[in-house]
């Protein structure tokens, strides 16, 4: 049996790149995309990409994830079909389980630590380790709320 995609890539210039979104600029309609850590840091700020995509439609969203490589969408789609795993689990998973330290776990605990402490984004040497990063920004942002209200 063949399935059947909506979309199976969005290919165009990144033209928003922040933590856990890329926009990609598919003639002339933005596609909002979901990234994980690693596919964002593969991808530049105006230059062309291709992101191989996988929906995900619930009763209050719709969402585009979109994945640098068909294995990691492969891997990702894999984990988030077993019951009850969902993105950011599908990512501890990813770094926890499958040893890929530049997975990067996101709630709305990281965003507001991201925005807050690391506007611009993390510094470039500590990329390809951002998964341990994460954890000690997680623990730091949890024990003391009062910076992130």
């Amino acid at each position: 049996m063949i399935q059947a995609f909506m979309f199976y890539y969005v290919s165009g210039p990144v033209t928003v790149l922040e933590p856990g979104l890329a926009v990609v600029d598919c003639g002339g309609v933005g596609y909002g995309c979901r990234v994980t850590a690693y596919t964002s840091a593969q991808l530049k700020l105006n230059q062309n990409t291709r992101l191989y995509v996988t929906e995900s439609i619930r009763e209050d969203a719709h969402d585009l994830y979109g994945f640098i490589s068909k294995e990691e969408q492969r891997c990702y789609e894999l984990l988030t079909s077993v019951n009850g795993v969902g993105p950011k689990v599908a990512d501890c998973a990813l770094l926890f389980g499958f040893y890929r330290l530049d997975a990067f776990p996101m709630d709305v605990w990281m965003k507001r630590a991201m925005a807050t402490l690391y506007p611009d984004g993390l510094p470039e040497n500590i990329l390809p380790y951002r998964g341990i990063a994460q954890q000690y920004l997680f623990h730091y942002a949890r024990m003391h709320p009062e910076l992130f209200e």
